[in-house]
């Protein structure tokens, strides 16, 4: 059996490395002016707008030479994802490791 703690810390970074991957692609597309009618664009920019959805209406996007599209939402959320990740980390870390000889492994299948 794993060690548990092990496994959140890994599920924590492979969260936070995927919001923030997804999160930049977004904010190049966005910056760059990416066509809307291609698949992967579209794709990222629903996926990411779950992500994003908490920190609707606090920023607003500014607009660069009527093309470029610079959202600070985004960024916000980048490093708030970023901070967020930081803290469930050291709150994993906090949680008292469990010894094993308090753990019946006999008696833990049955009920």
């Amino acid at each position: 059996m794993g060690n548990p703690r092990r496994l959140a810390e890994r599920l924590v970074h492979l969260f936070v490395l995927l919001a923030e991957v997804f999160l930049g692609f977004r904010l190049v597309f966005r910056l760059l002016n990416a066509d809307t009618t291609n698949s992967f664009v579209r794709w990222v920019y629903s996926m990411t707008e779950t992500l994003l959805e908490p920190f609707s209406g606090w920023f607003p996007a500014e607009l660069f030479d009527n093309t470029y599209v610079l959202e600070y939402r985004t960024l916000f959320a980048m490093a708030a994802f970023a901070v967020i990740g930081y803290a469930a980390l050291a709150f994993i870390h906090w949680l008292p490791k469990p010894k094993l000889e308090q753990i019946n492994w006999n008696k833990l299948g049955q009920r």
